[in-house]
C-alpha cells in the first residue's frame, strides 16, 4: 500500500481537475463583424459608424462590415438586428430613443456601450 501526504494528495487532483481548463480558448473573433446602421450612407450616422468600424478592426484584427439598412426611420435596420444569431457578430449603432428593442427577440439583445451623447434642448 502507498501512503501519500495530504498535501501532495490534494495537488495530484487539483492538478488533474484543472487539465481540461488548461486547454486554449478560442479567439474571438474568428470571422468579420456586421455593423448595421440603420440610415442611410452618407448621413451622420453611417459616417459615424464607419469610423467606428474601421478602428474597431484596427483593434480586434478582424474586418467590421458596414451595412445599411435605412427605413422607417431606423426601425428595419433594428428589426434586422434582433433577427440575427445571437452570436455576437452582429453590432448595431442606433440612437438613445431607437435603442430600446421590444419583441420575442428583445432577451437576446444587449447593450454594450454607447458612441456620442449630445446635450437635450428644451422647448
Amino acid at each position: 500500500m502507498i501512503f501519500v501526504s495530504r498535501p501532495v494528495a490534494a495537488l495530484f487532483a487539483f492538478v488533474l481537475i484543472g487539465v481540461p481548463a488548461a486547454a486554449p480558448a478560442q479567439s474571438y473573433p474568428t470571422k468579420p463583424l456586421r455593423m448595421i446602421l440603420p440610415f442611410p450612407p452618407g448621413g451622420p450616422t453611417d459616417i459615424t459608424g464607419r469610423a467606428i468600424a474601421q478602428k474597431l478592426a484596427e483593434q480586434l484584427g478582424q474586418s467590421v462590415v458596414p451595412d445599411n439598412r435605412p427605413g422607417a426611420a431606423g426601425n428595419i435596420g433594428l428589426e434586422v438586428a434582433a433577427k440575427s444569431p445571437p452570436d455576437g457578430y452582429t453590432i448595431v449603432l442606433a440612437a438613445p430613443p431607437m435603442s430600446r428593442v421590444r419583441g420575442p427577440s428583445a432577451s437576446t439583445a444587449s447593450t454594450c456601450g454607447g458612441s456620442a451623447t449630445s446635450p437635450r434642448t428644451k422647448r
